[in-house]
């Protein structure tokens, strides 16, 4: 029995949905944290922001920062961050772009669509923000856990050799703290013969990846 028609269109209305939510968010909050700082601004006595168009593309464009902390690259994110160019920004900035140069022509006043033109760049390169950023998180995190297990393995062999196993648990008093992918209870197992150090993916793609005394190499598992 094939898939329903039905099934299908809502499957893929599911998808422009939640891909719609985030370049949608990053305008909410952008367009909320903007209107915050110019409100404090005039509080404080500034007549006006300078530059409030660039303004706000900077303070839109500088979200991609937390949302590469959160996603880290992950295969996910980036699906999500396509569809929301490709389906939503970059029609919606064409749009924009077209409404504002009439407005022009025709003499009008009205900034509107060009501030929202601006805040959908700022939007687009928010995205891709998020995405290098976060991947460099993610790179960064994985290259702090192997240099660390390399650090850790000679010491690991030398207590071996000393008493006859492998310790149990890190004699981290003698090697140090471990790095945040390494933190988790079964990041490092032992039975005294052999030892492992396990992390998982922290672009969240659910794998994970495994150092073996019997192997000395780097494994999925």
């Amino acid at each position: 029995m094939g898939i329903s028609p039905f099934v299908y269109a809502y499957q893929i209305l599911k998808i422009f949905l939640v891909s719609a939510m985030l370049p949608a968010g990053i305008l909410a909050a952008g367009l909320f944290l903007n209107a915050l700082y110019t409100a404090i601004a005039t509080r404080r006595g500034k007549a006006t922001v300078r530059h409030p168009r660039l303004l706000l593309f900077g303070i839109i464009a500088l979200l991609g920062l937390p949302l590469g902390a959160a996603f880290q690259g992950s295969f996910m994110y980036f699906l999500l961050a396509a569809f929301g160019v490709f389906y939503f920004l970059i029609p919606g900035f064409l749009v924009l772009a077209v409404l504002a140069v009439v407005s022009r022509l025709r003499g009008s006043q009205r900034r509107t669509p060009a501030t929202l033109a601006v805040a959908g760049a700022g939007c687009l390169l928010a995205l891709v923000l998020g995405l290098g950023s976060g991947w460099a998180m993610c790179r960064w995190e994985i290259s702090a856990a192997r240099d660390y297990v390399a650090r850790v393995v000679p010491t690991l062999e030398a207590i071996k050799a000393r008493v006859g196993s492998y310790p149990d648990k890190l004699p981290v008093a003698q090697i140090g703290s471990p790095p945040t992918l390494l933190k988790w209870e079964e990041a490092y197992s032992s039975d005294g013969k052999t030892f492992t150090f396990r992390y998982v993916n922290p672009a969240g793609d659910m794998d994970g990846f495994e150092y073996s005394s019997t192997t000395h190499a780097w494994q999925d598992y």
